[in-house]
Parts: structure tokens; sequence; C-alpha cells
């Protein structure tokens, strides 16, 4: 690996699935979570290696076995490091790169950066795979907050260049057609015959 990153820093970064900078800083980051005891009995397999593995198989979906040869490890050792490293990536960065809001000026915050880029808030897994998105956003910790109203959404304000004869405009999230409209939760009109208000309205 390490000759592939000297000479191929592409052909790397398509192996790992991450460039070598942070594939460096993970490492570095979950090795106290992971860290294994060596004994006369076994040499432990070394934390940059179960790293590389997890990145592979969940960026490519390929089998234990297919990572086994690539690895040479064993299927049945790799199926054992896959969501340990899940679970020592999650505790080394979920606080740093992963916060909920949980007051009402945290989540204004979240309002004036709001875009297009992707940035996670919030991760819920191991939902059913054939359940639709609204229904497993509703079983998540965060669905539930929000229906009981425990979140700490901020009042209702008015959008800034309404004018002091427009009433305020709840804070609310932006889902697609398969949530169900809430209070906290705005979403398109169906797309099959829509009105222009509507189009414009969705767009």
């Amino acid at each position: 690996m390490q000759e592939l990153a000297t000479e191929n820093p592409g052909l790397y970064r398509n192996f790992i699935r991450i460039m070598e900078e942070l594939f460096n800083e993970i490492v570095e980051h979950v090795t106290p979570y992971i860290k294994k005891t060596l004994t006369f009995w076994r040499r432990p397999i070394e934390p940059g290696l179960r790293v590389a593995i997890t990145p592979c198989y969940l960026a490519t979906g390929e089998s234990y076995r297919s990572l086994s040869y690539q690895f040479c490890v064993a299927a049945n050792t790799i199926c054992s490091i896959v969501p340990e490293i899940c679970r020592a990536i999650a505790a080394a960065y979920g606080d740093e790169v992963m916060q909920v809001p949980s007051t009402p000026e945290e989540w204004k915050e979240v309002a004036r950066v709001v875009d297009a880029e992707y940035k996670f808030l919030y991760v819920d897994v191991g939902a059913i795979g054939s359940e639709s998105d609204g229904g497993v956003f509703a079983k998540t910790q965060l669905g539930k907050m929000l229906d009981r109203h425990e979140a700490k959404l901020p009042a209702p304000e008015r959008s800034p260049n309404e004018t002091e004869d427009k009433p305020p405009v709840d804070y609310f999230f932006t889902g697609e057609d398969a949530f169900a409209l809430k209070k906290y939760m705005m979403k398109p009109h169906p797309a099959r015959w829509l009105t222009k208000p509507e189009c414009i309205y969705n767009y």
C-alpha cells in the first residue's frame, strides 16, 4: 500500500477509496479503540490493515471472500473486522463531525448555512431495506423527538425579506415525497399533473 501511495496516488485512492492523508489520520484516531495485545500465541493484524479493509468493503460491496484474496486475511476474520472498525470510527469521530443541534440557537445556525453539499448531522443505520424513507425516519430518535416537540426547534420567525404584515413561519425540514407532511416537515407536491403554482412551489 505504501508503494502504491508513493507511485500512483490515484490508484491508491481508487483501491482504498480515500486519500493517503485521510487514511493515515483515521488509523491514528481509531488505533486506541482497536489496538490488540501481542501474545505468545498470535500476532494481531495491524490497525492500518484492518482500517484499509473496511472502506473497501463499504464502498464496493465486495464479498468477504473476495477481500480475503486482496488483503491476505481470512474471510471469517474480515467479517469481524468490518463492524469493529465501523464502531471505532463512530466512537473516534462521532462527536467531532456529526452533532445534532440541541438548542434553538444551534438549529438557527444550521438554518443559516444550510446548502446542498450533503453535510451529515444525523445518521441512523439498521432499518429494513424495503421500508419507506418516511417510515424509517419516523422510527429514528430524531423523528420521535420532532413528533413529541422535544427537538428544541426555534420559534417561528418571519423570513428575511417578509414585511411586518406577514405571519411568522415555522422552522422546518424539507424531505422528498416519501415523507409525511408535518408542521416540521415540508415536502413537494406529487410529481404528476402539477399546476404552474405547484411546479413553482416544488422548484
